[in-house]
């Protein structure tokens, strides 16, 4: 477990959460479930993590006590539980067949996710590393006696546990930044698009348009199937033209607006470099 305390206490930040109670409902380490007999007969069936497992496995759970590093129920709904798994290098994030539920922690959450979505909407996120900014983070969400889960592409970063279920409720989520939070991102956005070598006259332009391109429902729904930076730019163009047209924008600052953007994606760099692993616009922003 010392190899992930790292992971756990940076998952704990993240979430805002503490072991125990909490405001929104309970966090539950270490598989130490009280209270709640249907989670702990379900957790007991799955057992420890086995070495090798495949996900349509049902026919036996591994030997001891399972110990995901976190399951949190919640006060507003006692149908859906979040389980967390944490590994403490990103090479161990996933496996190819997600079948080594000891070893990944992707395949360590489903593995739980499996036996508790019997009883519950689950879910399982996998989170592997120790540092906020290169961490990996995998989101799924398994429902009650659904036969697969399904992946939530658009959360690949640690939320609070409510942001959860109103993403899976179709809601809009909402993220406190304290002071801290602010100057990190600010300094983090910053080095970010030094690197994509943004100059520093249009750095303001590029942020407010970025800003201005996640109104679009279009953009907002599809740029993280982008392939390239290259095509992720387009992408924003179309966006912000679109959104400023709707509001009856001069058609001059409109092209002054999307020049920025122009001298950005003209660098041939960006042209083929391919999206980041994550596939996240807050990676390279």
């Amino acid at each position: 477990m010392a190899n992930e305390q790292y992971s756990e206490q940076m998952v704990e930040a993240e979430m805002r959460v503490k072991k125990g109670e909490n405001p929104f409902g309970f966090v539950f380490p270490q598989g130490d479930i009280q209270g709640i007999e249907k989670i702990e007969t379900l957790l007991k069936i799955a057992g420890g993590k086995p070495d090798l497992c495949e996900l349509s496995d049902f026919s036996k759970g591994g030997n001891g006590k399972a110990k995901s590093e976190y399951v949190i129920t919640f006060n507003s709904d006692a149908n859906i539980v979040l389980v967390v798994e944490c590994k403490r290098s990103i090479g161990q994030h996933a496996s190819e067949d997600l079948n080594k539920p000891k070893k990944y922690a992707v395949d360590g959450a489903l593995y739980y996710a499996k036996f508790l979505k019997e009883g519950y909407n689950v879910v399982a996120v996998a989170v592997s590393g120790t540092k906020r900014e290169d961490c990996k983070v995998s989101t799924f969400y398994w429902q009650k006696g659904i036969e697969d889960y399904r992946e939530l592409t658009k959360i690949n970063i640690i939320l609070e546990p409510l942001n959860y279920l109103k993403f899976i409720k179709g809601e809009k989520i909402s993220i406190a930044y304290s002071l801290e939070d602010i100057r990190r991102t600010a300094i983090e956005m910053n080095n970010n698009l030094r690197i994509a070598k943004v100059t520093a006259n249009n750095k303001p332009i590029f942020i407010a348009g970025i800003l201005i391109a996640l109104q679009d429902e279009a953009f907002d729904a599809e740029y993280q199937t982008a392939t390239t930076l290259g095509s992720l730019v387009e992408r924003l163009q179309s966006a912000i033209a679109r959104v400023l047209r709707s509001t009856n924008v001069e058609q001059g600052r409109i092209e002054s607006i999307l020049s920025a953007f122009n001298d950005v994606a003209s660098l041939h760099h960006f042209q083929t470099t391919p999206m980041p692993n994550d596939n996240s616009l807050r990676w390279y922003i």
